[in-house]
């Protein structure tokens, strides 16, 4: 259960929140109560960052698949969270000899956690996905690093807001039509199909999915501990995934 988003917060409230027992001794450097914010040893905290914030994750899509590469999106949660996004590139160049620019946060570029690629003659197509903390902030605005170069065509992005303090405990990607994962309840499981000429067919077992391009991704928030198998078919560039645990 979240902490609550107003009013008076104590120490107590936040070791509970992050698995401690009630009255137990903590300190508000301890790493299972920075951990809530995403805080390092040491950082300079306050009590009000802590609203909101929760040992569980959601995975809500803030944005559908967009061609914009600039835009504001608001109405976010006031709790500590973090912007997952699925992003689909396209340069019409062989694979190595262009570059793809970086999904940015406020100007700040967003960190890849995995990504796939196919390539058939001078297309290349890449299916990633990107992290980032944004804390408390309920309005950002979502750009690009750089222009592409490579003769870059188009572009896809959603976005999901994750509540709570995600952590990354494993990613993988492979060249198959079928990845299986593993993980706990209460995990968010990202998946993505890359493909070269006609889109792949939805990927099983996720939410929220959305196309892009060739591509396929969405999300898989787990009710059970487990591993599930995601699969789609005409695939020529194969899958990826990155598993989320709070």
């Amino acid at each position: 259960m979240a902490l609550q988003s107003s009013g008076q917060i104590s120490l107590n409230d936040i070791h509970v929140e992050a698995g401690g027992s009630s009255g137990s001794l903590c300190e508000i450097n301890d790493s299972d109560i920075r951990g809530l914010i995403s805080k390092s040893s040491g950082a300079q905290m306050a009590f009000n960052e802590w609203y909101g914030a929760s040992s569980s994750i959601t995975a809500t899509l803030r944005q559908g698949s967009t061609s914009s590469t600039s835009f504001t999106l608001s109405g976010l949660s006031s709790s500590a969270t973090t912007l997952i996004a699925g992003v689909y590139f396209w340069h019409e160049d062989v694979y190595g000899q262009g570059s793809a620019p970086v999904p940015t946060v406020n100007g700040s570029n967003m960190t890849r956690d995995i990504y796939r690629h196919a390539t058939i003659s001078n297309e290349t197509q890449y299916i990633s996905f990107y992290r980032y903390y944004i804390g408390t902030s309920t309005s950002v605005t979502m750009g690009r690093s750089s222009s592409p170069t490579g003769g870059y065509n188009t572009q896809g992005m959603g976005i999901w807001e994750v509540t709570g303090n995600p952590s990354m405990p494993q990613n993988q990607q492979g060249s198959s039509n079928a990845l299986t994962q593993g993980g706990d309840a209460g995990d968010a499981v990202f998946v993505g199909a890359c493909h070269n000429w006609s889109a792949p067919s939805d990927i099983s077992n996720l939410d929220n999915q959305q196309s892009a391009g060739q591509h396929k991704y969405g999300v898989d928030m787990k009710s059970s501990s487990g591993s599930v198998t995601y699969s789609t078919s005409s695939l020529q560039g194969g899958m990826c995934c990155v598993r989320y645990a709070p």
